[in-house]
Formats: structure tokens, sequence, C-alpha cells
């Protein structure tokens, strides 16, 4: 999936994992216990997504290209 308009779409407990996520938006979209494990987010559109409880490990890439659990990644969750 790239840059694809997922806006306020309901993601709620999705498996993600390992899908290109890459330029998506994803703002205002409900990512509440999505599994991200290994996705690529790089550049996606997180603003205002409900995001606690979502699965990554440390293959998932966040938006600014920093891989989830190092210290600057920015995927707020």
């Amino acid at each position: 999936i790239r840059c694809t308009n997922l806006r306020r779409a309901d993601l709620r407990g999705v498996d993600l994992s390992y899908i290109d996520l890459r330029g998506a938006d994803l703002s205002d979209a409900d990512l509440r216990d999505a599994d991200l494990s290994g996705a690529d987010l790089t550049r996606a559109d997180l603003r205002g997504a409900k995001r606690s409880g979502v699965k990554a490990d440390s293959r998932t890439t966040c938006p600014n290209r920093e891989k989830w659990g190092t210290r600057r990644h920015d995927c707020g969750f």
C-alpha cells in the first residue's frame, strides 16, 4: 500500500505487519491494538491517529525513517 488515503480509517486490531505504508495518510485513523510489526511507515502521516496498544518491533520503520525502539523514532507508540 503506497501513498494510500486511510484517513479516519478504523484499523483497530488489524494485522498490518510487514505492510508497505510509505507515504500513507493515516491521520485521525484508529490504530489501537493494530499490529505494525515490520511495517514501513516512512513519511506516513499519523497526526491525530489513536495509537494505544499498537504492536511494533525493531523492523518497524517510523515516519522519520528511524526504526521503532531507537531513541529518535517518532512513531508515537
